[in-house]
């Protein structure tokens, strides 16, 4: 797997991206596994990418749901440029779950992943 990627700008924004397999062989995941945000107080975007998006798909609009309070994550997540977005505003410490929903294209088989987000 390649390694987790942190972009910084000097707009105080950092983005961390998210590798989605819903096939791998040694079971779903998304990869990193707590994917985590950047320094304190640092907003992050995540975005999610699919391993294999000949065969995969997002469902719905919002395909990332976080189940941390909406002081952290107060919008909900987006499809842009083929990657669900989800924003962070990563104010406080702790450990976050979130499901990401795909679906197969052939076969319809839809799948969701439970991961974490760790705000540090």
């Amino acid at each position: 797997m390649k390694r987790s990627r942190k972009k910084r700008s000097k707009s105080r924004l950092c983005v961390v991206e998210v590798e989605v397999n819903p096939a791998e062989p040694s079971g779903r995941l998304c990869w990193p596994d707590p994917a985590p945000a950047c320094s304190p107080h640092i907003e992050t975007r995540f975005k999610f990418r699919l391993s294999d998006p000949r065969n995969w798909k997002w469902v719905g609009t919002s395909p990332v749901v976080s189940k941390g309070p909406r002081s952290q994550f107060p919008d909900p997540s987006f499809i842009s440029a083929g990657r669900a977005v989800l924003r962070d505003v990563n104010s406080d410490d702790g450990m976050y779950k979130y499901t990401v929903t795909v679906i197969h294209k052939t076969t319809h088989h839809q799948v969701e992943i439970d991961p974490f987000i760790q705000n540090q």
